[in-house]
């Protein structure tokens, strides 16, 4: 990660303008004329013509000519590489780049080609040396080529030329954090800690109050896990301007890589609601923080999920017109099950940005979610209104239909959107399930079946069709045949805590409470705090005959969200339906 970031610092460092090539080529003394003289130029003209208007393999014959009548002329050598150079033909082109050179060793641009041209493939050694060659034999100051040459230094592993030529660039621009961050690595690989130090020390006391070096310093200590630079980094920011936000949202960092999630919300309060902070920047911390907020394996998860509400709502608060902070609260409250909550936020992102086809879906999403289906038949009209050409409104829309007995009209909007899908095979297979189901509850099953067994075996969300062929064959009472397909699920699914729960209540349903306890603990250990799944896993040792453990089980869930029927569970210590 390091070295790779030292390449992109390099990389970006000034490129200056080249010289046209003819101004560096090698004299000609005057010639007497004479017909093989002319000869060869009408034929090398006619080349270079042919060349310019693109007829290549033409223009590489008439050049090959020219080699043929002028074996030791350098010029058609490298019209020909300049011409396999245009096809992305690297191979040859080095080819005759190389016999140009060798031809003509005082050409500057023959050497700049090759020193190009071994640089794109990844040849490092060999475009060290042609740089080298163009800034020490031919004096080119341009610093391009000194860039150049630290990378190729730096990709073939030679940090102590790399370093040198570093130092070139200095003196002639000055101290950058780019280079200077650059020597500081490369000195730390070669083991001279104290050479490294003195890299940023020099860096920081040559640029006192520049807070560009500062933030620049400090995002890549961050990103390459240098964690006491980063401080110092920060310190020298803080130095400058004690408030700055990003000098906040790198002290939250540092809390968080040392596990004081207090302290570091605390930091995320004061920086990341500032407008000096890019939305993308915003958005990316907040999925960081969410990642550790929604992960039941993170131990603070449930620390950091509720500090990580309240900083989106002081953000809201600051912003309250922000449809990208709005939308994002709407999405934290949908992995807090807060889906009615997550409706109201949904609906304020499509108020400030009514034309964005993420919102309109994150909307429709938690209508469906909540089996609030004349909602998303409402939702979803209006949402056609702005997309018209988007089938996933018109699948979301049949799916309501149909779940409102609507039959015909989900029929037709599943016809509709399927033949708007476009090389989308997923989406297609998508349709047909869902038509599949509207065939089903209208009664037709034999005709839905055969369309549903089809289309788990082509393996295509084989788990989540498989599931939802269960459930249907589970509101029937062929509790038999929903296991098989439950089944399907886990084996295709195994970590999905819904699927190996739904296998267990089926089991629970055919009295198989052996099988329905096994199903049920690998469904707990992938959604720990459950409490849905905590209270079904006591019920299940109930009816075991476990009630001791029942009790705690059940107690253990209370303690999570408690609901009437568990009330009464842990107060008669009886399992009730």
């Amino acid at each position: 990660m390091k070295i790779k970031k030292l390449y992109q610092l390099i990389g970006g460092i000034l490129i200056l303008g080249m010289l046209n090539a003819c101004g560096n080529t090698k004299k000609i003394q005057p010639q007497p004329k004479s017909d093989s003289n002319f000869a060869y130029k009408s034929v090398f003209h006619e080349a270079n013509s042919q060349k310019l208007i693109g007829n290549d393999e033409q223009a590489i014959a008439l050049f090959l000519k020219c080699i043929g009548m002028k074996p030791d002329a350098a010029a058609p050598n490298y019209a020909i590489a300049s011409i396999y150079q245009s096809q992305s033909n690297t191979t040859k082109s080095v080819e005759y780049a190389l016999k140009a050179y060798e031809l003509d060793q005082e050409n500057k641009w023959y050497a700049v080609h090759l020193a190009d041209a071994y640089f794109g493939m990844g040849d490092y050694h060999k475009s060290a040396k042609y740089y080298d060659l163009i800034i020490n034999k031919f004096k080119d100051r341009n610093i391009e080529f000194k860039s150049k040459l630290a990378q190729s230094y730096l990709y073939s592993n030679q940090k102590q030329k790399a370093i040198e030529v570093l130092d070139l660039i200095e003196l002639e621009a000055g101290v950058s954090a780019m280079t200077a961050l650059t020597k500081h690595d490369l000195y730390l690989e070669l083991n001279d800690e104290a050479a490294a130090n003195n890299e940023l020390s020099n860096l920081f006391n040559e640029q006192p109050n520049n807070l560009e070096v500062g933030l620049e310093s400090m995002d890549y200590f961050l990103q390459t896990q240098q964690i006491e630079k980063a401080k110092i980094a920060i310190d020298y920011i803080q130095r400058i301007e004690p408030e700055n936000p990003n000098a906040y949202i790198g002290l939250a960092e540092l809390s968080l890589n040392k596990g004081d999630i207090e302290k570091a919300f605390d930091y995320l309060s004061k920086g990341l609601p500032s407008n000096e902070i890019p939305l993308d920047k915003k958005v990316y911390l907040l999925e960081s923080i969410s990642n550790m907020a929604f992960d039941n394996r993170f131990p603070d998860h449930a620390m950091v999920n509720s500090e990580l509400g309240g900083l989106l709502l002081k953000m809201i608060k600051i912003d309250a017109e922000s449809p990208e902070i709005l939308n994002y609260y709407g999405k934290y409250l949908m992995q807090n099950n807060q889906i009615d909550s997550a409706r109201t936020y949904f609906n304020k992102t499509i108020e400030y940005a009514p034309s964005d086809y993420t919102y309109w879906i994150n909307l429709l999403d938690a209508d469906y979610i909540t089996e609030n289906y004349d909602q998303l038949i409402v939702d979803a009209q209006k949402a056609q209104l702005v997309f018209p050409n988007q089938p996933m409104i018109y699948l979301l829309l049949g799916i309501g239909h149909y779940e409102k007995h609507q039959y015909e009209e989900a029929e037709t909007a599943f016809f509709m959107g399927n033949e708007m899908v476009l090389n989308d095979e997923n989406l297609k297979v998508e349709f047909e399930y869902h038509q599949a189901k509207n065939k089903w509850k209208q009664g037709d099953k034999v005709e839905a079946k055969l369309t549903l067994e089809k289309i788990i075996e082509k393996e295509i969300n084989k788990g989540r069709f498989s599931h939802g062929f269960a459930k249907l064959l589970s509101v029937d009472k062929d509790y038999s045949h929903a296991i098989d397909y439950e089944k399907i699920a886990v084996e295709n699914e195994p970590n999905s805590a819904i699927y190996n729960a739904e296998l267990a209540k089926l089991y629970f349903k055919t009295k198989d409470f052996n099988a329905a306890k096994n199903y049920i603990e690998k469904a707990i250990s992938i959604d720990l705090d459950n409490v849905t799944y905590l209270e079904f896993y006591g019920d299940v040792n109930a009816l075991l005959g476990n009630a001791s453990r029942a009790m705690e089980i059940w107690v253990e869930a209370g303690k999570i969200k408690m609901n009437p029927n568990l009330k009464k569970k842990i107060e008669t210590g009886i399992y009730h339906e």
